[in-house]
Formats: C-alpha cells, sequence, structure tokens
C-alpha cells in the first residue's frame, strides 16, 4: 500500500501530500518547504547549484497521480537535455521503473492505474508551443527555466486548466493548478526570470532559494571544488545563486536602469489601457528602424520633457516588412532609418537595399517621410544618449527618461545581451543587434548636443 502523505514530525499543518511509493527518498527540508504552497500558481525554486531542483519538480509531477484524469508536463529545452544520463527524464525512469507506472517511449510519458498521466516534453523554439495548443494541465515543470523565453512560459501558463464537465465533487476539481520551474541564474532567460519570479511582489508568485548546503544527497566537497575553477561571474550564479551577478567586461547597458525603463514602461501600459495617457504630440508616434538581412523595427511614442515611451515592436526578414507593421507605419511620423552602406550587397535579393527601396517606393512618401542616418557618424553619440535616457528612468524628477513596455521582449534581450568590445571602440559585439539599433536610431535626432568630441567626453563621465 502506497504511503501519500509525508510530515516531517506529527501529523500537522506542514504535511504535504507526497507519493512515496514513487519516490525513493522524502523530501529535503527545503524542497519540503517549496511544496506546501501549493495555492501559489508561480513558484520558482533554486538559484545555486546543487540545490535538489530536480527532484523537487518530479515529486510535484507525482504529487497527484492517484487522481484520476490528472495531468502533469515536465520540460526542457531540448530532447537531448531530457534524455541524458542523470536528466530529469531518465531520473524519473529509474524511478518508476519497477512501480505500477506503465512508460510509452513514443509519447514520452507515464501512464498510472488511476488513468494519470506524467508527460515529459521539449521547447526547441517558439512555435513549439503551439504542438501543446489544445492540452489540459494540472501541473507544468520547467526544468533550468532560464534557459527558455517568456512567451514559452507563459504560453504554457495557458495549459494549466482542467477538462471540461469535472464536477465539484469529481478528486480532479480539489487538485491545485500549478506552473513551477527550477533554474540556477544565467541563461538566455535570466532577466525576465528574475524580474517575474525572483523579485516580483506579485501574490501569485514566489521564489524559494535553494542550494547544496540544503541537499544532503549530493558529495558537498567535491562539487564545490568544481565549482571554484569557474569564473568568477559563473562561479557567482551558480555557487551563491547571485541573480544580480554583473558578467566581466563594460556594458552599454547597465541592467539595474534598464529594469528601471521596463517598469515605467509597465506603468505606461497601464495608462494606456485605461485611457488615461495623453495623445503623442501632433497625434504622431515615431520610428525608428535597423535593416539588414533581419530588421528591426520600434515605435516610440514621445514624451514631455525629451522623454521617450518604447511601446511596439517589429522583426522582419529578407527585406520586406509584413503588414502588420505597415498598419503601424500608417500611423508613425518618421524620425529615422539606420543606414550603413557596407551591410548592403545589391547581388542579393534579401538585402536590406531592397526593402529600403520597396519601402520608399510604396509608403515611403505617403506614412512618415523616412530620413537615413549615417550609421557611423551617429551611433557612438546615440548611444550616450539612449544610456543617458535609461539612466534617468530611475530619477523622474530629472529633465528626461526613456520608457520600455515589459512587451517588448526582443528588445528587451538584446539590450541586456549588449557588450562594448572594449574601451576604446565605438562600435558594439554584433550579438543581434537589431533592436537597439532601431533604439538608436529612434533617437538620433535627439543626440544632437551630444555631437562633439567634449562633449561626449562629458556624457561618459556623468
Amino acid at each position: 500500500m502506497k504511503k501519500w502523505w509525508w510530515s516531517p514530525g506529527d501529523r500537522g499543518p506542514l504535511d504535504i501530500r507526497m507519493p512515496m511509493g514513487y519516490c525513493p527518498h522524502g523530501p529535503t527540508a527545503k524542497q519540503h518547504a517549496a511544496m506546501l504552497p501549493d495555492w501559489i500558481l508561480e513558484l520558482l525554486f533554486g538559484g545555486q547549484a546543487g540545490g535538489g531542483k530536480s527532484d523537487w519538480l518530479i515529486m510535484g509531477g507525482l504529487q497527484y497521480v492517484d487522481v484520476p484524469d490528472y495531468a502533469a508536463l515536465i520540460l526542457r529545452r531540448s530532447f537531448q537535455d531530457l534524455r541524458r544520463p542523470g536528466a530529469i527524464m531518465s531520473r524519473t525512469k529509474s524511478w518508476l521503473n519497477d512501480s505500477d507506472a506503465v512508460w510509452n517511449e513514443n509519447n514520452h510519458e507515464f501512464t498510472f492505474p488511476s488513468g494519470a498521466k506524467l508527460e515529459f516534453g521539449f521547447l526547441k523554439s517558439d512555435d513549439d508551443v503551439f504542438n501543446y495548443q489544445s492540452a489540459e494541465y494540472q501541473y507544468v515543470g520547467v526544468d533550468e527555466l532560464t534557459q527558455f523565453t517568456e512567451f514559452q512560459y507563459t504560453y504554457l501558463m495557458s495549459r494549466l486548466r482542467r477538462p471540461s464537465g469535472i464536477e465539484d465533487d469529481h478528486p480532479l476539481a480539489k487538485v491545485p493548478l500549478r506552473m513551477r520551474g527550477a533554474s540556477n541564474p544565467g541563461g538566455r532567460g535570466h532577466q525576465w526570470v528574475r524580474r517575474r519570479l525572483v523579485e516580483s511582489d506579485h501574490p501569485d508568485r514566489m521564489f524559494i532559494p535553494a542550494g547544496l548546503s540544503d541537499n544532503p544527497h549530493l558529495d558537498a566537497v567535491s562539487y564545490k571544488r568544481s565549482l571554484s575553477m569557474l569564473d568568477d561571474h559563473t562561479r557567482a550564479q551558480l555557487e551563491f545563486g547571485d541573480w544580480t551577478a554583473r558578467p566581466p567586461g563594460p556594458w552599454a547597458f547597465d541592467h539595474k536602469h534598464i529594469d528601471a525603463a521596463i517598469e515605467r514602461g509597465a506603468r505606461l501600459d497601464e495608462l494606456r489601457k485605461r485611457g488615461e495617457m495623453p495623445e503623442p504630440v501632433g497625434g504622431y508616434l515615431k520610428t525608428g528602424a535597423d535593416f539588414g538581412e533581419a530588421a528591426h523595427f520600434l515605435v516610440g511614442w514621445p514624451l514631455e520633457r525629451k522623454g521617450m515611451y518604447l511601446c511596439a515592436e517589429h522583426t522582419f526578414e529578407h527585406g520586406e516588412p509584413d503588414v502588420e507593421a505597415y498598419k503601424v507605419m500608417e500611423k508613425c511620423d518618421g524620425i529615422g532609418w539606420l543606414m550603413d552602406r557596407m551591410r548592403y550587397d545589391a547581388s542579393k535579393p534579401e538585402s536590406a537595399r531592397l526593402a529600403w527601396r520597396t519601402f520608399r517606393r510604396e509608403r515611403g512618401e505617403q506614412y512618415g517621410r523616412p530620413s537615413p542616418i549615417s550609421f557611423a557618424k551617429y551611433k557612438r553619440a546615440a548611444i550616450l544618449h539612449q544610456r543617458r535616457m535609461l539612466r534617468l528612468a530611475a530619477t523622474p524628477d530629472k529633465l528626461g527618461y526613456m520608457a520600455i513596455s515589459p512587451t517588448l521582449e526582443t528588445y528587451i534581450r538584446q539590450l541586456y545581451e549588449l557588450q562594448f568590445k572594449g574601451e576604446d571602440t565605438e562600435d558594439l559585439v554584433k550579438i543581434d543587434d537589431h533592436g537597439p539599433d532601431a533604439g538608436l536610431a529612434l533617437v538620433t535626432p535627439l543626440t544632437k548636443a551630444y555631437d562633439s568630441a567634449a562633449e561626449e567626453r562629458e556624457a561618459v563621465r556623468s
């Protein structure tokens, strides 16, 4: 007979539902603490390496497998990540191989005597979320959450629901809906995970840190020795769970200033939704775009006192803006389009030159009158001005600031990733920087005061 409850002492309010018949060991104290608040919709567990994150995700998925119609999903970024020795799917198989759960290799799922299912999946790209479009789960666990995009995460949250026709007296009606993530700092999704789950005060979100000292099942001495071989930045993230650790090298834009601009943008988003935000001056939005083999198009809402609110973005490839981008352009006045002749190759049909000529011919005269901006001449000055505007986002009493809508996921991610090549260079590392370059085009006409070398040096010192 299976034991379905775990208690750290006498039965009482700290008891949790725990299928000990399927788990080779009980939860650690920290895992137990992270399983208690099952009424919390979103919960992130981990931070430091070696905290028992994967075991915790498996335990959470198994908690209600005695309930008919219960369905749980555990995700990694790729199938290879799932199936590696010691990875979460392989570990679950070792837990359940001698149990009454039946494994289906084709569907990558266990079925239990109750009919409940525990499924494993992966999301290699954003489009993979649509493989789950009609699915219904009561538990979604995401291992190494910072490897995922926020879109993937929030879309899977829409799959948290119960089948239609479930009556109040059905056992499944009492099963909580849970979105659970496990991760260390770092990875492509570091910033959105930090913003959404680590530093959020939302009542339906929680972060419970865990580290090597919380996990008695690992050899702490040898693991710490391995972690000590890492560079200082990665070690700060993995060994100490530091979500604010800065990578080496001089950053073009400071994290805390971008965070402040995003927070301001979220407030402006709410004002727009409520219809309480003044219309743009003259009724026109402003535009900035960076054309290349891929291109990025940003819309800015001019604000009083030299501020700018970035409220929409479009990306398009192979030189042709999509229909939705044109609809936005129709409402825009032109600020600028970065033009760098070194990028264009007339022999390639996907070249940005084709995009530029097409836009000028079909739309340019009618919508926005876009004007080319010298990429080399203004980029350094525009970077300095954009940096200043971001810095002032945290000091609203100053004369200028920038606000960024949190919906601009691509632009925000690219801002966080950009670094200078070195102290003396005027260019940026080419790490998918079309969005920030479009932002530079958006603010370049505002940078005339920064065009002299003396004023650039003053801007750097400030």
